[in-house]
C-alpha cells in the first residue's frame, strides 16, 4: 500500500514537473510572438506615379498644412529649409510666356483690340467685340474675319500689299477686356487653348520649325500679373496654401527666366512655358475664377 502510494505520487509529481516545463516553453513562444508582433516597420513603400517633379514644395502638402493652421511662412519653412524670406533685387521687369503652338489660332475679342505689325504698323483697331481666326501654316500669316476677310491684305497707294509679312503680329491687351485664344490643328500638347487673357500683350509669329504654323505668346507681362493666372491650385484653398504657391511660383519664375535670359543656347522668344514644363499658367481664366471664390 506504501509503495503504490509513493509510487502515485512520484507520477503526479512527474507530471506536474512535466506540465510545468511544457508551460514555461509555452510562455516563451507566446512572449516571443507578441515580441515580434510588437515590431513595426520605420517606412513603407508606395509605388504610384503622378505629374509632381518631387523636387520643392507639394500642393497638397501645402493644403494640409493651411488646413492645419500654418502660416504661409511656416509651409515655406519646411519645404525649403535653411532659406529665408527675402526681397529680391532680381526680379525680372516682365515675362514672355509661350501658350501654344498651332497650325493657326482664334481671337474672340471682348472690347477694343489693336492689330499691329512688326514695324509698328496698325493693322486693324478692331472695336466690337468679333472672333478672327489667325493661319500662319505654308504661308505668311493671315487675320481673317468671320466674312472672309483677310486684314493683312490691303490697298496702300493703288496697291496691294501684305501688312502681316513683318512679324510678330501684336495685340495689347486691357485689363477688364480679355481675349479668348483657342489652338487649331495643335501640334503638341505642349500648349493651352481655350484660356482667356487681359495682361500684356498677345503675340503671333509664324513658326518657322516643326512643320510651320504659329506659336503664341504673352509678352510685357508684368511678374505680378503672371502671378494671377497662375493656375497651380484651386482658387478655392486655404489663403496661406494660395500666399505659399504664390511666392513659390514667383522664385521659380524668376530663377528661370533670369538663367535663360543669361543663356546664350536659349534662343527661343519665350521665357517660360504655360505648362507642367514650368508652371501652369491660363491667364485670365483662372484670375478671375479666383475673384469669383473670393468675391
Amino acid at each position: 500500500m506504501n509503495s503504490f502510494t509513493k509510487s502515485h505520487r512520484t507520477n503526479i509529481n512527474l507530471i506536474w514537473a512535466l506540465s510545468l516545463v511544457a508551460l514555461f516553453f509555452s510562455l516563451l513562444n507566446v512572449s516571443a510572438s507578441i515580441t515580434h508582433a510588437d515590431e513595426v516597420e520605420t517606412f513603407i513603400t508606395i509605388d504610384g506615379k503622378g505629374w509632381g517633379h518631387g523636387v520643392g514644395m507639394s500642393q497638397y502638402g501645402a493644403y494640409g498644412r493651411a488646413l492645419n493652421g500654418d502660416t504661409s511662412a511656416e509651409i515655406l519653412e519646411f519645404y525649403y529649409p535653411s532659406t529665408t524670406l527675402t526681397a529680391s533685387e532680381s526680379l525680372p521687369d516682365d515675362l514672355r510666356v509661350h501658350l501654344f503652338s498651332g497650325e493657326g489660332a482664334t481671337v474672340m475679342t471682348s472690347g477694343e483690340v489693336e492689330i499691329i505689325n512688326g514695324e509698328g504698323i496698325t493693322i486693324a483697331t478692331l472695336i466690337d467685340p468679333v472672333s478672327i481666326t489667325i493661319m500662319g501654316s505654308s504661308q505668311p500669316i493671315s487675320i481673317q474675319l468671320p466674312d472672309g476677310t483677310n486684314l493683312c491684305e490691303q490697298e496702300v497707294d493703288d496697291e496691294m500689299i501684305d501688312l502681316c509679312e513683318t512679324a510678330p503680329i501684336s495685340m495689347s491687351l486691357t485689363e477688364g477686356e480679355p481675349v479668348q485664344t483657342n489652338v487649331i490643328s495643335q501640334f503638341t500638347n505642349i500648349g493651352t487653348s481655350g484660356n482667356s487673357y487681359q495682361w500684356g500683350t498677345l503675340t503671333i509669329r509664324e513658326r518657322t520649325f516643326s512643320g510651320g504654323g504659329i506659336f503664341v505668346t504673352i509678352e510685357d507681362l508684368p511678374i505680378d500679373k503672371y502671378l494671377y493666372g497662375l493656375a497651380e491650385v484651386p482658387a478655392s484653398w486655404p489663403n496661406a496654401a494660395l500666399e505659399a504657391q504664390a511666392i513659390a511660383g514667383r522664385s521659380y519664375a524668376t530663377a528661370k527666366v533670369n538663367s535663360r535670359r543669361s543663356n546664350s543656347s536659349w534662343s527661343l522668344p519665350w521665357d517660360l512655358y504655360s505648362t507642367v514644363n514650368d508652371q501652369h499658367y491660363s491667364g485670365y481664366t483662372y484670375e478671375s475664377g479666383y475673384q469669383s471664390e473670393t468675391g
